[in-house]
């Protein structure tokens, strides 16, 4: 027999959550055409000293899809320059943009369990004017990718929103 939990409480517990700044975003639109598999990006970042703190992978309707890539702005110059080279020696073409953002990183248990987590997170966010950028959940994680210089307000709403443990 298998059980499962659904939690729901009035302030949902998390364990921590962290700010993390000066990060870059990089989005890079691969096409249809493109001779350059997202799975190659990681490979290349393999053999590189940059290292990221979230990928993301989507279709973007146009059977191209769009790769983004998460790290700390000082490894930005290193790897858009590892790109060009790889993008000229496989002679393929993708656009490439980048954004300064604030990853905000919520440890928790079982938000797998917990229905509409995410949304408590955000909603929040959203009567503040603040949009997040990227969102994801997993398990006990959950990422809010905000603009630059939205973390520390983000951080503070959302250290009302959740209860995080104290030292008493």
């Amino acid at each position: 027999m298998e059980t499962i939990a659904i939690y729901w409480e009035k302030q949902v517990k998390v364990y921590g959550i962290m700010l993390k700044s000066d990060l870059s975003l990089v989005h890079i639109l691969l096409g249809k055409n493109t001779s350059f598999p997202w799975h190659n990006v990681l490979t290349q970042l393999e053999a590189s000293p940059v290292t990221f703190e979230l990928v993301t992978a989507l279709p973007d309707g146009n059977n191209g899809q769009t790769l983004s890539i998460i790290f700390d702005k000082n490894q930005l110059a290193s790897f858009l320059a590892n790109l060009k080279d790889r993008q000229e020696s496989q002679q393929t073409t993708f656009v490439v943009t980048q954004e300064n953002v604030e990853l905000i990183y919520l440890h928790g248990p079982h938000f797998q369990e917990r229905f509409g987590i995410l949304a408590r997170a955000v909603e929040p966010l959203f009567k503040e004017n603040i949009s997040p950028v990227v969102t994801g959940c997993a398990g006990n994680s959950m990422y809010i990718v905000v603009p630059e210089g939205q973390g520390s307000k983000s951080t503070a709403i959302l250290q009302s929103t959740f209860q995080t443990p104290s030292i008493v």
